[in-house]
């Protein structure tokens, strides 16, 4: 969704313009003059720039997102029917939203606009230079009673489930491919290709396709489930606050029904919200959000009744059901670099509060010699603000000796970051799993992770995928094992050594590339061609779990 949201700001950008001029408003034309002239050569850090100061113009002259919203939703409708998407119907619901909230948070901020792109990585500021952060190179705060204890021949199965993305408008025989919208297999749409019962490659999940999943996990027998978030479609043009809620309500439910009996840590990704990506604990809506997830998952979930008020409050927790095994579920929007209002999120006590809550968590872990799983949405990286990532990543490689696992959602694709310390060693990993949803050209995937029951480190996973390709017409599918990560990569342990000496390997191995490269779109063979480029930019991605360390890292190919 990110080109989308960009786009999106692009929309303000060219609308802006004709509009002022039509008021013989001569004095915005050096703020803009050369990105509407020049639309082709647009840079990313330019145009953010440059939509900021628009809209900064607009809002001094006493005009408000409602003064320009007929000509902006008239530009993105012209934009986007250009390239075959039907404008006509996405542009007004996005618009209304999207554009709307961006107005919103350029008013509330007093950043510079170039401070401002900055946070959100359109912009590389000159003054970061990721090699010369501060970042410890060993735990800071050394615990004298934490005992090594010897590794168990039991283990415990964790499944991870992520990024469901339900849609109830999903029909079979709709069409699935061409229909000019983000996502299709719904009700009069243009197109073409019939979409099948299970589900296709550019549409959301069928409901019955997380009813047999949620099945499939239960006959797993697994000790822990994970659920990272995302539940509502991509519909963004649709969405509603009630529409959002719903989805929450009714998995909520559904999973309960499902899974009842196991231990279950869910926590909330950027779809729950109205709109998608936008979250403000100072608003109301964002706080009926907080409740619902909280009143949906509380019985699996088996929260008690201070775990309630902190998910409540901004979304997070931490609970222990396992001893010596915490879980601490954290709330990712406040770093994900598509939800603009942390611009205004970053100075209040809601991250704050968050900030200490995790610190102190960690803390009493490691002086109860326990382990713990860190469980969230967005993993660092490209979409989440540096301001966020160098909190998570510092802290991740402070507690490093305590925690054991860190699981992740959000990209729709299997794959892995290393956190490294000040000396550049990999101390931990980011596991990314793939997406339940099918939309992005995946299939239907769920992980299970095998723990050793004493030391809870991670021994091995698997990865299981619903082949979409080999759908029945009638019937049942099956859930294959799709790999197995010891015995596809050949590693001797999952240990951050492990991982980082495989990311070497990735650099003379193409084969072995390639393996990593097709199981990012969990086998769909719709990953296209990875060249020498792309190979390089996706080693350095997975190399170090830091937004500008991957720049100035691709930067050098």
């Amino acid at each position: 969704m990110k080109s989308l949201i960009i786009f999106s700001i692009l929309f303000v950008l060219t609308a802006a313009h004709p509009l002022l001029d039509e008021r013989k408003l001569t004095d915005l034309e050096p703020i803009i003059a050369d990105s509407v002239d020049n639309r082709a050569s647009f840079i990313t850090c330019e145009l953010c720039i440059s939509v900021i100061n628009t809209i900064r113009y607009v809002q001094g002259l006493g005009l408000g997102y409602e003064d320009v919203s007929e000509l902006i939703i008239e530009v993105c409708e012209n934009g986007l029917n250009v390239t075959g998407f039907r404008g006509d119907i996405m542009c007004p619901g996005i618009a209304n939203s999207y554009i709307k909230g961006l107005f919103d948070v350029v008013q509330k901020s007093n950043m510079e606009a170039d401070e401002g792109c900055a946070l959100f990585n359109f912009c590389t500021p000159e003054d970061v230079d990721p090699g010369n952060r501060t970042r410890s190179a060993t735990p800071s705060k050394p615990n004298p009673k934490v005992e090594k204890k010897s590794a168990s021949k039991n283990t415990i199965k964790l499944v991870h489930l992520t990024d469901v993305h339900m849609d109830h408008k999903y029909t079979v025989g709709t069409n699935s491919q061409d229909c000019g919208l983000f996502v299709c297999c719904r009700p009069n749409y243009d197109g073409t290709t019939p979409a099948r019962r299970f589900g296709e490659y550019f549409c959301n999940t069928p409901q019955r396709t997380v009813d047999f999943l949620l099945e499939e996990v239960k006959n797993l027998n697994p000790d822990m489930v994970i659920y990272t978030g995302d539940n509502a479609p991509h519909s963004l043009w649709e969405e509603t606050q009630e529409i959002q809620l719903n989805y929450t309500f009714f998995l909520g439910k559904m999973m309960t029904e499902r899974l009842r009996g196991l231990a279950f840590y869910p926590t909330i990704g950027n779809h729950e919200t109205y709109p998608a990506n936008f979250y403000d604990p100072t608003n109301e809506k964002v706080q009926e959000v907080n409740r619902a997830f909280a009143s949906s998952f509380r019985e699996l979930a088996g929260w008690n009744d201070e775990d309630i008020t902190n998910i409540e409050k901004a979304g997070y927790y931490s609970t222990m059901r396992r001893p010596g095994l915490r879980i601490i579920g954290y709330n990712s929007n406040f770093g994900y670099n598509m939800n603009w209002y942390n611009a205004l999120n970053k100075d209040q006590d809601f991250w704050k509060d968050m900030q200490k809550f995790v610190r102190d968590n960690l803390q009493a872990a490691k002086d109860g010699n326990e382990k713990v799983i860190m469980v969230g949405h967005h993993p660092t990286g490209f979409d989440t603000c540096k301001f966020y990532s160098d909190w998570y990543t510092n802290i991740v490689v402070e507690f490093a000796d305590v925690i054991v696992l860190q699981v992740f959602g959000h990209t729709h694709k299997d794959h892995f970051r290393l956190v490294n310390n000040a000396n550049n060693q990999s101390v931990a990993i980011q596991y990314i799993s793939s997406s339940v949803t099918p939309r992005s050209n995946r299939n239907p995937a769920v992980r299970v992770y095998e723990l050793d029951a004493s030391t809870y480190e991670v021994q091995n996973y698997e990865n299981y995928i619903l082949d979409l390709k080999t759908q029945p017409a009638d019937g049942t599918p099956a859930l294959r094992m799709n790999y197995n990560a010891k015995d596809e990569y050949n590693l001797p342990d999952l240990s951050a050594a492990s991982w980082q000496q495989l990311t070497e390997k990735f650099k003379t191995d193409d084969n072995l590339f390639k393996k990593w490269y097709r199981h990012q779109f969990s086998d769909s063979d719709l990953e296209g061609e990875c060249d020498e480029e792309c190979k390089h930019d996706q080693i350095c991605e997975m190399s170090n779990a830091e937004y500008f360390a991957n720049v100035k890292c691709s930067d050098n190919f």
